[in-house]
């Protein structure tokens, strides 16, 4: 089991990642790691695009880094597809 420290450290890292990227979004978008499989689950990148602090020049730029996202990662493309 998990030390509940641990825990909460580790809930608290990934909150300042996400401030991270909603505050950087316009940087992050055009690095390769945004697209990784292994660094952005479904539900991570659902949370991240309907966060209000998402700091972006258009909602434009947050449509074309979504559809990207999922053309990148094609296991989450065939995925979506189906339930489309």
């Amino acid at each position: 089991m998990m030390n509940s420290t641990l825990y909460q450290q580790i809930r608290y890292l990934l909150f300042i990642a996400k401030a991270f990227v909603c505050a950087f979004f316009q940087i992050t978008i055009n690095l390769t790691c945004f697209y990784a499989k292994h660094l952005y689950f479904l539900l991570q990148v659902v949370d991240l695009i309907k966060s209000d602090t998402i700091t972006v020049l258009s909602e434009e730029k947050i449509y074309e880094s979504v559809i990207a996202w999922i053309n990148f990662n094609s296991k989450v493309s065939i995925t979506i597809r189906q339930n489309l």
